[in-house]
């Protein structure tokens, strides 16, 4: 289950931070999406393709913060100093790097502009992900006229995640690769309870396969996906 489905998304991803590398200039890229769409996966994804650098945000996160990960993620020595002093630290050793900020809409303009400045002045690729907040961020009157530079070097180099709608999705990304042939009406149900989102199927496929391996079951049926269902909620229900 730790091997990533190349699913579209996936593939589209990855030729979208191909062309961030091979770029001359406006090297930033943005990858949105609802939570559970796959944002978290592909970015790991990518961090094994490409040799990519990978650094997620947090709300409250500071820019100063946002550099020492950074530096920490390159193996750098990041003791002390201010943001600058550690932007000024990562200049030499980000060009050519591509560098993914995951959950990128918890940063605020200070540290996107950061960011913008180590991708135009020390040719570092930049691949934002984040949810739909993110993408606020560019278009109100408050913050927008700070991020302009920012979204003038994104332009078209997007891409939006969004759920599985169709069971054939579900049945090529999910169920074939993990259970071989399973039948429509199980399928269906599958994509029922998931409602599409990756990360809730990949959760539901793992509750199958828990369920099936200790009985030597090697095929997927409508009753274990919803047993592996009510599996799913309980642990919710306890974890809430």
């Amino acid at each position: 289950m730790n091997r990533v489905i190349e699913t579209v998304a996936v593939q589209q991803a990855l030729t979208l931070a191909q062309t961030l590398l091979s770029a001359d200039s406006n090297r930033v890229g943005k990858i949105d999406g609802k939570p559970g769409t796959g944002k978290s996966t592909i970015a790991h994804y990518l961090v094994e393709q490409l040799g990519a650098v990978r650094v997620c945000a947090y709300q409250g996160m500071s820019t100063k913060t946002l550099m020492l990960d950074l530096c920490l993620a390159l193996g750098l020595d990041a003791s002390g100093g201010t943001a600058a002093t550690q932007i000024a630290r990562l200049r030499p050793h980000v060009k050519n790097r591509l560098v993914i900020v995951d959950e990128a809409n918890h940063l605020k303009w200070p540290q996107l502009e950061g960011l913008r400045f180590l991708a135009d002045e020390a040719s570092m690729a930049l691949l934002l992900m984040g949810t739909d907040l993110m993408n606020r961020q560019f278009r109100t009157p408050q913050t927008g006229v700070y991020l302009a530079q920012l979204a003038s070097r994104i332009g078209a180099k997007t891409l939006h995640l969004t759920r599985m709608r169709r069971i054939d999705e579900g049945q090529a990304y999910i169920l074939q690769p993990l259970f071989g042939q399973v039948e429509r009406a199980c399928a269906k149900r599958f994509m029922q309870v998931s409602q599409g989102f990756w990360r809730d199927s990949i959760e539901l496929a793992r509750a199958c396969q828990r369920l099936m391996e200790p009985n030597g079951l090697t095929l997927l049926t409508t009753e274990i996906v919803d047993t592996a269902a009510v599996w799913m909620a309980e642990g919710r229900r306890d974890l809430g």
